[in-house]
């Protein structure tokens, strides 16, 4: 059984004569014609119509967005029915007031507490959270804010 092996690991060592050997293989040649890739051209002649591109929506169309307002104060109170938040619209600087179960355009608010104001935005059937904060200002000592 050793004789068996030591024969098998000396016949796997030994390389084959140079007759019995396969010659190198040869590097693969370049395709002689280069591929070429055929693709359509579409031209549009915008002369007296729309952009494509434009959204089909307006702005009111699309309602009020979240970025679109700014809490800039909340006048909190211990029963949630009197808290007011009151944001400032973007764009216009119009100052909006909102208790509690309240609506602006798409905007429910559902929470109302003294330094953040909780809404739901509703999008085309999908409700999300949205959570507006005070800015804090800091102002140094004998500085008029």
């Amino acid at each position: 059984m050793r004789s068996l092996a030591l024969t098998l690991g000396l016949l796997a060592g030994m390389t084959l004569p140079a007759a019995t050997q396969l010659p190198p293989a040869k590097p693969a040649k370049a395709p002689s014609d280069p591929t070429t890739y055929r693709r359509e051209v579409f031209v549009y002649r915008g002369v007296g119509r729309r952009d494509p591109f434009a959204s089909l929506l307006t702005s009111p169309e699309l309602g009020l967005r979240p970025e679109d307002l700014t809490l800039v104060s909340v006048l909190s109170s211990p029963d949630p029915r009197l808290s007011v938040a009151i944001f400032v619209q973007q764009g216009s600087n119009r100052r909006v007031r909102l208790r509690v179960g309240e609506r602006l355009g798409n905007i429910r608010v559902t929470a109302i507490r003294p330094r953040e104001v909780q809404v739901v935005v509703e999008e085309f059937g999908v409700a999300r959270p949205y959570v507006y904060r005070l800015r804090t200002t800091t102002t140094r000592t004998g500085e008029a804010p």
